[in-house]
């Protein structure tokens, strides 16, 4: 709550004088799994929720919603590999403004895949590739 980004400019004033930008981000998630087999797992993931920024940068307010899917494969029982993706968008409460021009509205994909070994009961090894895209919409 209240994360601090850093000092910004603001617009809502009309002055353009370097302001701290805060923000708080409220989400609720719900997940349905299922086991295709005894070894294969499926999970969808939505969520939906909304980031609120100090009065000075308000027009950034967002609501945004989330989905993807998610799969679990136990090759061995010391072996696991793991792959997903997510789908988000977010729309600024301010992207129709005409005076401010601060739309941050958005399209993120975030794919995840990773590879865990665990060659005892109290050691994991994992190799995990992460990539994510925003596009400013």
């Amino acid at each position: 709550p209240n994360l601090f980004l850093g000092r910004n400019i603001e617009k809502r004033s009309g002055a353009q004088l370097r302001a701290k930008e805060k923000v708080t981000t409220h989400f609720g998630a719900a997940t349905l799994e299922h086991a295709f087999f005894e070894n294969l797992n499926g999970r969808i993931l939505a969520r939906y929720g909304i980031r609120l920024y100090n009065p000075n940068f308000s027009q950034r307010d967002t609501h945004f919603w989330t989905i993807g899917p998610h799969l679990k494969w136990n090759i061995t029982p010391s072996l696991e590999w793991f792959l997903g993706y997510h789908f988000e968008r977010g729309l600024a409460k301010g992207r129709n403004s005409e005076t401010l021009k601060d739309d941050v509205s958005y399209v993120n994909h975030y794919m995840s895949s990773e590879l865990e070994w665990r060659p005892g009961l109290a050691t994991s090894i994992g190799l995990a590739f992460h990539y994510e895209r925003n596009l400013f919409t």
